[in-house]
């Protein structure tokens, strides 16, 4: 489904994105948005999402420390 949504800009040159698309993006004021630029199209994305997704990627990285506490694990890694 395509919806399409109108904001004007500032003379300031800010825009205020509309509540449907700070709901679609799960955004709160103080929130950080990214523009990505890409051949013409502009797309708004929440930072907080991509970082999450960059987290993601690492869960379950170091599966069962075995009851070591992460610093004994750096250490144990630094050969300490």
């Amino acid at each position: 489904m395509v919806v399409i949504l109108e904001s004007r800009i500032s003379s300031s040159g800010q825009v205020r994105l509309p509540k449907p698309v700070l709901k679609e993006l799960g955004v709160e004021p103080g929130d950080a948005v990214e523009f990505v630029i890409e051949r013409g199209v502009v797309r708004v994305r929440s930072t907080s999402a991509s970082f999450r997704a960059a987290l993601d990627k690492w869960s379950g990285y170091l599966g069962d420390l075995g009851g070591q506490t992460v610093d004994e694990l750096i250490e144990e890694m630094r050969g300490r």
